[in-house]
């Protein structure tokens, strides 16, 4: 909100009053600092926003995106339209910069400016030019905004982004080991599976017997699938450690290795866990034959 302090002048002559009203310089011209302020914010953030998406698909074509597919194309399209909305956006910023900057000129040297003064009315008409402006500039601001969140939608539909590779590649290092672990143990509940078979051969009848066997048929085919996934991820994590190349961040988006090699591999351990729940249930049904 603009504050001019008014002055009002009482010249008495010859029966006639004549009423001056006056700017005080200094408040409007603190004002309009922190407008400009203001504007150069709403800039700022519309400007480092649009080039930090345009950075990332920048970097996504250098992994080897296409441009004329999905969803880059798209994300394309947004950043074009966000690039023309920051053009608006720069255009009404330097508009207020630039009234401002007449309203300190007209001004230089002066504290106070009375409405008899020839340059009153276009420094009253400066103050409401800013004012107008800041409004056009919050609106456009809002645009952006808006356009640069269709960009972040689409991107995070697809899961397109940055990664922390290296923290990553930890990760899925530490999963192999605790999948080998677990291999292991699978492998030793098998064993224990087979010495119940044979110590309780003498004991068992016939349909106790045909059902442990059954049971342990699927046992061994669900390690077997175990071991296969678990060959699986060691592939895919090797695939996923040369794409990386000990870079310690990396863009990924569909149809890049790193991102379909990830896929896989979250993938695989779908299948692991899913096969792991699986002989455990098996593992007690054969138990408490």
């Amino acid at each position: 909100m603009y504050v001019r302090s008014i002055v009002i002048g009482f010249w008495i002559f010859s029966g006639c009053v004549t009423i001056h009203r006056v700017i005080a310089v200094p408040p409007v011209r603190k004002q309009l600092a922190k407008t400009a302020g203001q504007a150069n914010k709403l800039f700022r953030g519309v400007h480092e926003g649009r080039l930090q998406r345009q950075r990332l698909l920048g970097k996504l074509y250098a992994e080897g995106a296409s441009r004329a597919q999905a969803p880059y194309k798209t994300l394309q399209n947004h950043l074009s339209a966000l690039a023309k909305v920051t053009r608006e956006v720069k255009a009404s910023h330097d508009r207020l910069q630039r009234h401002r900057q007449v309203f300190l000129s007209v001004t230089k040297g002066r504290k106070r400016i009375r409405s008899d003064n020839p340059r009153y009315a276009k420094v009253h008409g400066l103050v409401d030019q800013v004012k107008a402006e800041l409004a056009i500039l919050q609106g456009l601001a809002k645009k952006a905004k808006a356009q640069a969140a269709k960009f972040d939608r689409l991107a995070k539909k697809n899961r397109i982004g940055e990664i922390d590779a290296a923290k990553l590649s930890a990760q899925l290092q530490k999963q192999i080991r605790q999948t080998r672990t677990e291999m292991i143990q699978f492998n030793s509940t098998l064993k224990q599976a087979r010495q119940m078979m044979r110590q309780s051969a003498g004991s068992m009848t016939k349909d106790t017997r045909a059902s442990r066997q059954k049971l342990l048929s699927q046992m061994r085919l669900k390690v077997a699938n175990i071991e296969e996934a678990v060959s699986a991820v060691e592939t895919l994590v090797a695939r996923f450690e040369i794409e990386r190349r000990k870079r310690t961040r990396l863009v990924v988006g569909p149809g890049m290795v790193a991102y379909d090699v990830l896929k896989q591999v979250e993938s695989a351990h779908q299948s692991l866990r899913k096969e792991g729940a699986e002989l455990q249930k098996l593992t007690q049904r054969f138990r408490v034959q």
